[in-house]
């Protein structure tokens, strides 16, 4: 062999050598990063420090005050007492605790059902201007126009101000539009399919990406309030799009204590995570109550039995307090009255299961006379109806 081949017969051995470090470099360093990266997701994405948050926090006297007495007035809501509802609402209202968007419009409501207190009038939609909601919705509301003081209410509305920034404005409707437009791009091609394995990625990223702007806005906010970003619409989609993610409750947990966030706006989101109080116990939302629908009828249903564990209302209740929620029972009494009474008051959403009406007119067969059961119609002739139903099928 010439010297010309051992050369090249050496450099290929050195070349095989070098090629061989590099790969296991690469696979080292792909390896490390792999680790570390399931580290920071494990480390990031535990709910550890949110439930220790929860359970360990201190509560405010004063927003616990502010809590306990709007649940009073909502108490006799359900009552029908409306007079007396407004007059507990305006003694909340008296306190340091700034009124939340949600306690407003259910006071209104009640001033309108009772004789309205001018003043009160003027305060409270004064109040709902300056968090962002819209004059025009004002301007246009018969039972506001046919009130004796319209006029006076009117000056009202024209001279209050909204007290939100307008770049936050426009943040939280890029962030809407930004979390829908490529979902609505995808459900329009894949005709519905909105999720599927040429558009997941995509999304993911799009919603990491909100998150993140989510999380940076609220750092850079001394207090999160109604009053800073106006209602919760644009946060709640943005965190709902990542309920695998804690952050977000970590950060806003002290306003909520704190009283500058309404803490039903937190526990809403929270529920939708499957958060469960120290890794057992359900929130008492969608894990007692749901609604029962057909395609053209619809009943709310409840339970408030305590097993398995994860059911224990006791339990529930005591950690619910760590929170200014009401109980179980009250709460699902109150949503339930609020089902069937048109959602005048109450607003909101439970999770919803359709069947067949067969399927229905059983579950109502068993379950409506059950001790712990309770099945509310959301009117007389829905229940008429399955009754009848229940007859022939006997």
């Amino acid at each position: 062999m010439n010297l010309k081949s051992l050369n090249r017969e050496k450099f290929k051995k050195i070349e095989f050598k070098q090629c061989f470090m590099n790969k296991s470099i690469a696979f080292i360093i792909l390896l490390f990063c792999f680790c570390l990266q399931n580290k920071f997701a494990l480390g990031q994405n535990t709910w550890d420090k949110v439930d220790s948050l929860i359970i360990n926090g201190k509560l405010n006297p004063k927003v616990q005050k502010y809590y306990s007495t709007i649940y009073k007035a909502e108490d006799a809501i359900i009552k029908e007492k409306f007079a007396k509802a407004a007059k507990i609402y305006e003694k909340a209202f008296s306190g340091s605790v700034i009124p939340f968007r949600y306690d407003l419009k259910n006071a209104i409501q009640c001033e309108l059902k009772s004789t309205p207190s001018k003043q009160n009038m003027f305060r409270y939609v004064n109040l709902l201007i300056r968090k962002g909601d819209k004059k025009d919705k004002f301007y246009n509301d018969s039972s506001l126009l046919a009130l004796d003081f319209w006029q006076e209410l009117k000056n009202v509305i024209d001279t209050s101000v909204c007290l939100i920034d307008s770049s936050t404005i426009k943040f939280m409707s890029f962030l809407i539009e930004n979390d829908q437009d490529y979902r609505r791009q995808c459900s329009e091609k894949y005709n519905g399919n909105t999720y599927n394995e040429y558009t997941i990625d995509s999304i993911n990223i799009i919603d990491s990406l909100n998150y993140e702007r989510i999380l940076n806005f609220i750092k850079n906010n001394d207090i999160i309030s109604e009053e800073v970003f106006g209602n919760f619409q644009a946060i709640s989609l943005i965190i709902t799009h990542n309920r695998h993610r804690p952050q977000v409750y970590e950060l806003l947990y002290n306003d909520v204590i704190n009283g500058n966030l309404d803490t039903r706006a937190y526990y809403d989101e929270l529920q939708l995570t499957g958060y469960r109080f120290n890794g057992v116990y359900t929130l008492g939302k969608d894990s007692h109550g749901w609604i029962l629908g057909t395609q053209g009828t619809q009943v709310y249903f409840y339970h408030t039995e305590s097993t398995p564990e994860k059911f224990n209302i006791k339990k529930i209740d005591k950690y619910r307090k760590k929170l200014y929620c009401d109980n179980v029972v009250s709460f699902h009494k109150k949503k339930a009255w609020g089902f069937s009474h048109g959602f005048e008051f109450f607003r909101y959403w439970l999770t919803e299961q359709i069947m067949t009406e067969s399927q229905l007119a059983k579950i109502i067969k068993s379950d409506e006379n059950r001790k712990n059961r309770n099945i509310i119609f959301n009117d007389e002739s829905v229940r008429e109806y399955y009754y009848k139903l229940l007859e022939e099928q006997e």
